[in-house]
């Protein structure tokens, strides 16, 4: 994960990214997400991703039931996961 991931990784994010709504998941500069990821820091540490691990996990399965509810159907998957992380960000800042 940290060849990929890693704030020194050399992986540079494909122009699909370009096409997300501007923020720092779809930044491809590397010099602009750094500067952005820093007001940012605390989110994403790995103390803080193992402290709300039981949220995510409980939202990702909420979410799987509601895709499992669609099965067949046309589903606005980005939707769906703003839907998520809005869920999963405002049910962990009260952890």
């Amino acid at each position: 994960m940290k060849e990929i991931y890693g704030q020194a990784t050399k992986v540079i994010k494909v122009p699909i990214y370009e096409a997300f709504p501007p923020g720092v998941f779809s930044m491809r500069k590397k010099e602009e997400h750094r500067e952005r990821r820093k007001y940012m820091r605390y989110v994403f540490s790995f103390n803080h991703l193992l402290k709300i691990e039981s949220v995510i996990q409980d939202k990702v399965r909420e979410l799987v039931d509601v895709l499992e509810e669609a099965k067949g159907k046309s589903v606005n998957v980005l939707l769906y996961f703003r839907m998520l992380a809005f869920d999963i960000i405002t049910n962990s800042s009260c952890s």
